[in-house]
């Protein structure tokens, strides 16, 4: 009986060990959000959008949605210059968006 007491108490005190290092884990990124839109405020879907690390230089990209939204999530905190480019438009640019551990900046 007293076996079974001492594994489940490991057991409960290890699964608890194991979420807050995953946690931990994921909360140690920011994530940038945004609209890509025109200079008529007209949405961009479907457009490329580029984050860049001023000091490292990595660079991290996805895509706006059909309603112009995007999002970068997981990025090293940091400072970041953001690109949106779309066919036909001029490169639309936020230059120098810092972010710190679980921040979410918005562009």
């Amino acid at each position: 009986m007293w076996r079974l007491a001492i594994y489940l108490f490991c057991s409960t005190v290890l699964s608890c060990l194991l979420a807050g290092m995953s946690y931990a884990q994921s909360a140690a990124t920011a994530t940038i959000l945004g609209r890509g839109v025109d200079p008529q405020d007209a949405l961009l879907p479907d457009a490329k959008v580029t984050a860049i690390n001023t000091v490292t230089g990595v660079r991290r990209s996805g895509n706006t949605t059909s309603s112009g939204d995007y999002a970068i999530p997981n990025l090293s905190p940091g400072t970041y210059d953001i690109k949106v480019e779309a066919s036909g438009f001029a490169v639309g640019k936020a230059m120098r968006i810092k972010l710190n551990v679980g921040d979410i900046g918005r562009t």
